[in-house]
């Protein structure tokens, strides 16, 4: 039977989005290693860049992402073509990509660029 270890980062509660953020969030974060991450985003640039909205969210991501071996992102396809304030990474940091929604062959192209994987998760409407 696998066993799993359950670390609460601390930080500040955003009660509505159920996340715990900076400061003390990220500080943790780099004090850890994780085999696997797998991050949402608000925002997916054609040039590659992954973002969030609210920007204590986008630095505990990021810090997630820096701190694993292996990142899987999951977006919607909706979620193509926005940028927003918050930096968390880009494509090329994420070996697989996981959307819903209509199928996009733009995403999907780009995704490849990048060097990661493209998965399309559910059925397109």
């Amino acid at each position: 039977m696998p066993r799993f270890a359950v670390v609460l980062t601390g930080g500040t509660l955003r009660p509505l989005q159920h996340s715990l953020v900076a400061p003390l969030a990220a500080n943790t974060l780099s004090q850890l290693h994780l085999d696997l991450a797998i991050i949402g985003c608000n925002g997916i640039a054609a040039d590659g860049a992954v973002t969030n909205l609210n920007l204590p969210e986008a630095e505990v991501k990021a810090a997630f992402l820096a701190a694993s071996s292996r990142a899987v992102l999951v977006a919607e396809t909706a979620k193509y073509g926005q940028r927003h304030l918050g930096r968390i990474g880009e494509l090329a940091d994420f070996a697989d990509v996981v959307t819903a929604g209509a199928p996009s062959p733009e995403l999907r192209s780009t995704v490849e660029r990048f060097g990661a994987t493209y998965h399309h998760a559910g059925r397109g409407r």
